[in-house]
């Protein structure tokens, strides 16, 4: 189950057709929605785990999901 959602906002202007069609999906379904900057990505202050969905383009994607934080529960 989804517990938050992080969504890339590049904080020049409103957000893209897509993004906020998805958060308003996430908030119809009562999900958290965080917002967050590719600076923050670098920095790696995401706070992410297994519960934990993230949104953005290619480039903020890649360093979330190269070194995860959390195990796999496939894993266990």
């Amino acid at each position: 189950m989804i517990t938050t959602a992080f969504l890339q906002y590049s904080g020049n202007g409103p957000m893209r057709h897509e993004e906020s069609l998805l958060a308003e999906g996430l908030r119809q379904r009562g999900i958290p929605i965080r917002f967050y900057t590719i600076k923050r990505v670098h920095r790696r202050e995401l706070p992410l785990g297994p519960d934990t969905f993230i949104a953005g383009d290619m480039d903020a994607m890649h360093g979330p999901c190269a070194k995860p934080r959390f195990e796999s529960s496939k894993a266990r």
